[in-house]
């Protein structure tokens, strides 16, 4: 997946391990990524990508990504993951680029988490299972001014053989998506022209809901711990701002005047500068 993500593979085994301690160790650690054979897509609007990965074999699981745009192929990535003692390597190409090695040492059998602090973003690469047919992968990094930055891409599977269906118009713009506690909901961002607004939908991507209206950018919508409440930025103001909201639209909130810097649980809230 091009900065995005996806693949697995598995290599040889500790170079001091026995034939039979090396399988187990292998076996072990691509079994827990075998989840993810088979294909996967990710639909917006103006676009579609599909993600395909071989079953695990031999200890190595390889895969390849592409992403069109109307008929053209804008990005494609060849991908694969293998083992390197207790380790699982994925190994990303994008678009013909430099591969780069992404590591983890603690890989699960819902969640798989790889990492490259020596690169410039992204520098993690998830993906989280949400059921036997849906998935989430996430990409994060440094970004601009000292912030962090994150992308999350719903993932649904479908037929590897059936070649998909051309993506939408190009009249609205779907930007990121942030998993509610429960996994079973995602905030997304919807932009019609310089207008973006905030939504609800459930995980499979059904029952899509506005909850702001409002003609300025409503955008980086994020849940709270419980699921319970919603915070965004917004330039409703002229400048940006923090908001939170209940999780079905009601009880708008303006929570910053000016620039803030906090910890990530909420607490220790500082006034840098004000705008006012």
């Amino acid at each position: 997946m091009r900065t995005r993500m996806m693949i697995f593979g598995v290599g040889a085994a500790a170079a001091f391990a026995t034939a039979g301690a090396q399988g187990t160790i292998q076996g072990t650690i691509i079994e827990r990524a075998a989840w993810l054979a088979g294909c996967w897509e990710l639909r917006a609007p103006n676009r579609v990508t599909m993600e395909m990965w071989m079953p695990p074999s031999a200890g190595m699981m390889l895969g390849a990504s592409r992403t069109i745009v109307g008929d053209a192929t804008r990005e494609f990535e060849h991908l694969r993951i293998s083992a390197r003692g207790d380790t699982l390597v994925y190994t990303a190409i994008p678009s013909g680029q430099r591969e780069t090695d992404f590591k983890t040492s603690a890989p699960v059998n819902v969640a798989l988490v790889f990492e490259n602090r020596a690169h410039d973003f992204p520098q993690r690469i998830m993906y989280r299972r949400v059921g036997a047919d849906s998935m989430v992968a996430r990409i994060e990094g440094p970004g601009p001014n000292n912030t962090a930055r994150g992308i999350d891409m719903p993932m649904r599977r479908v037929s590897c053989t059936t070649p998909p269906a051309p993506p939408a118009p190009p009249d609205t713009l779907v930007i990121g998506a942030d998993q509610s506690p429960d996994g079973k909901r995602l905030l997304v961002v919807r932009g019609v022209g310089s207008n973006w607004e905030v939504y609800v939908m459930s995980i499979e991507g059904s029952g899509i809901q506005r909850l702001t209206d409002h003609p300025a950018v409503d955008y980086v919508p994020t849940w709270s711990a419980d699921g319970s409440h919603i915070a965004f930025v917004s330039v409703r103001e002229g400048h940006q701002e923090i908001y939170t909201m209940r999780a079905d639209g009601s009880e708008l909130t303006q929570l910053t005047r000016g620039i803030y810097r906090m910890k990530h649980d909420g607490s220790d809230v500082t006034r840098t500068t004000t705008t006012r």
